[in-house]
């Protein structure tokens, strides 16, 4: 099956019963200049704006899967120049979902979206509460 749109972009479907389904995609090409997406900058401005701060930062909130970098791989980041700091994973993904695809592991604190501010809150001061630090 043969989908046409505007613009000369094309979609291709070939299905076959017992052997799956493949998608041709065909878009036209283009010399405009890739702009990485503004979401992407949000880790690295937090990032600067963390070092350049010379008091104490008692929690990261972050979300687990991000454009740019993992949350797993932006609290590794962070660890190394603030080890003490505790850290409250989010995701709109189950919990056992994002172990079960190796991003977090269990035992880190985890909070399911959507959730509200009460919610948040009792998992914030639940993190800080605690002795010792996961994650």
């Amino acid at each position: 099956m043969r989908i046409q749109g505007r613009s000369n972009r094309s979609v291709f479907v070939y299905s076959e019963l017992g052997h799956g389904t493949a998608f041709k995609i065909y878009l036209p090409k283009t010399d405009a200049a890739i702009v990485e997406p503004v979401a992407s900058y949000a880790p690295r401005e937090a990032l600067g704006l963390l070092r350049e701060h010379t008091g104490p930062v008692h929690l990261l909130l972050t979300d687990v899967v991000m454009p740019s970098m993992s949350g797993r791989d932006l609290v590794d980041i962070v660890r190394q120049s603030r080890p003490e700091i505790r850290v409250l994973f989010a995701s709109g993904y189950t919990d056992d979902a994002v172990v079960r695809h190796g991003v977090i592991e269990y035992g880190v604190d985890f909070i399911q979206k959507p959730f509200g501010p009460k919610q948040l809150l009792g998992k914030v001061r639940e993190v800080l509460d605690r002795q010792g630090h996961t994650a």
